[in-house]
């Protein structure tokens, strides 16, 4: 999963020149924020009970990335 993140960070970043990339996953799932975190993505929140799920409410962290802070970005 970390490599085709990784390849579509440099998509994002180096072909559509976006500036900031974002991304959420549930809180209880460990895999996802680790490959975020793998990637050099920061978490910038946790939005606590915002999701419902099989009559749960979950929560969210958000985590992101500045094209200047990506290697091998082209500016």
């Amino acid at each position: 999963m970390t490599e085709s993140a990784r390849a579509v960070l440099n998509v994002a970043f180096n072909e559509l020149k976006l500036h900031r990339v974002w991304a959420t996953c549930h809180a209880q799932n460990r895999a996802s924020y680790r490959v975020m975190e793998k990637l050099g993505m920061r978490p910038e929140g946790l939005f606590l009970k915002n999701a419902m799920e099989k009559g749960e409410w979950r929560d969210t962290y958000l985590h992101a990335i500045l094209a200047e802070e990506w290697p091998g970005a082209s500016q």
